[in-house]
């Protein structure tokens, strides 16, 4: 490109308030008459993954980066490539809405809890069907895997949590203790505790090895949607109905901070890898970015026209993905706030994301007849 298309190309196109555009609007060429409109300010949307038809439940990273994993109404769920925003795999098996997914450490394992009270196990590399795991008498809205790959837990409308081997696919204990559903469940980083976050209100810490209960956390005014520990076990977050997200010390169950800002109920948080940020997205359409060790808001993201229903860090942080409602999701950068890119291809609600542990895909979770994956 010539150098005086590049100065054009500045002038027309740039935000009004951008740095070149400010230095240089005085002196336009003069063949140019009028300009279009254009933004106040830069976006802080990089990518849009548009395309999808269905609500997005839940989206996950691969732990290299390499993927993002998306779960949505429309049955299926689809693997991208986080980095480009395409499309790598779609999986279809399930037989009704997928509500979360994730992925083990190792890579070798995507799991995917659906309406249709069963667990499938996929080879994410192939998107081959490895094991369906049943037993919950009701919705599965969740599932983890344990750092060292011994545990797969799964939380459930029918109030229960399920500890299975997912080598095997067999199960090793079901814990009983919530009087109401099962919305979320995570692993401490050392595999010793295991959280579960229910309607009934309270967060519960397990050890996964005898499946005993070992504390109560109470605090929420009222449903608790999603747990997630830091990557060094020193923090627990809960994200609650009461729009409010709390900040717990696992080892001695003490609240240690409880974080205001959103205007609706926070269905979703998760940590950063280097645990410098906390995201939580939420009902008011919005991911806030947190500085956990102080509480502050960093920035918050705006662009989903819809509820936010899953975020989820890369490996190595370099993107935060958001499932929505509006059958996107969303990749931004988020040191800057960002937006990077926008994957579109669900024909219904993305339920769950997650990242491969290489990060060099996103799977999507969706509840159609077709699965997808995404590369970034």
């Amino acid at each position: 490109m010539a150098l005086l298309q590049l100065y054009s190309s500045g002038l027309i196109f740039t935000p009004q308030k951008a740095l070149n555009r400010g230095n240089f609007v005085r002196n336009p060429p003069g063949w140019l008459s009028k300009g279009p409109k254009v933004e106040e300010t830069w976006s802080p949307e990089l990518q849009t993954v548009g395309g999808l038809s269905h609500w997005v439940w839940s989206v996950a990273f691969s732990q290299d980066g390499q993927l993002l994993a998306s779960g949505s109404d429309d049955k299926t769920i689809k693997l991208w490539d986080p980095t480009t925003g395409a499309l790598k795999h779609t999986l279809v098996g399930h037989s009704d809405s997928i509500l979360s997914v994730a992925f083990s450490q190792d890579g070798q394992f995507l799991a995917s809890g659906s309406d249709d009270e069963t667990i499938k196990l996929w080879d994410p590399t192939t998107g081959a069907l490895k094991h369906t795991l049943e037993g919950h008498s009701d919705s599965i809205l969740s599932v983890a895997f344990s750092q060292d790959g011994q545990f797969l837990a799964s939380g459930s409308h029918d109030k229960t949590i399920k500890l299975w081997d997912p080598t095997t696919g067999n199960l090793k204990h079901t814990l009983e203790g919530h009087s109401d559903w099962v919305r979320s469940v995570a692993f401490w980083k050392d595999s010793q505790l295991l959280a579960s976050g229910s309607d009934d209100k309270t967060t519960r810490l397990w050890d996964p090895t005898t499946g005993a209960l070992k504390h109560t956390l109470e605090g929420h005014s009222d449903s608790i949607r999603s747990v997630a520990f830091s990557q060094d076990g020193q923090l627990l977050a809960s994200g609650s109905d009461d729009e409010t997200v709390k900040l717990w010390d696992p080892t001695t169950s003490f609240l240690m901070q409880t974080l205001e800002g959103h205007s609706d109920s926070v269905w979703t948080v998760a940590f950063s890898q280097d645990g410098q940020l906390l995201a939580s997205g939420s009902r008011d359409r919005t991911i806030k970015l947190w500085d956990p060790a102080i509480g502050a808001v960093k920035h918050t993201l705006e662009g989903h026209s819809d509820w936010v229903r899953s975020v989820a860090f890369s490996q190595n942080s370099r993107f935060l993905a958001s499932g929505s409602y509006d059958k996107t999701i969303k990749l931004w950068d988020p040191t800057t706030g960002n937006l990077k890119h926008t994957l579109e291809g669900h024909s219904d609600w993305v339920q769950s994301v997650a990242f491969s542990q290489n990060s060099s895909g996103i799977s999507p979770l969706a509840p159609s007849t077709y699965s997808g994956c995404w590369r970034y």
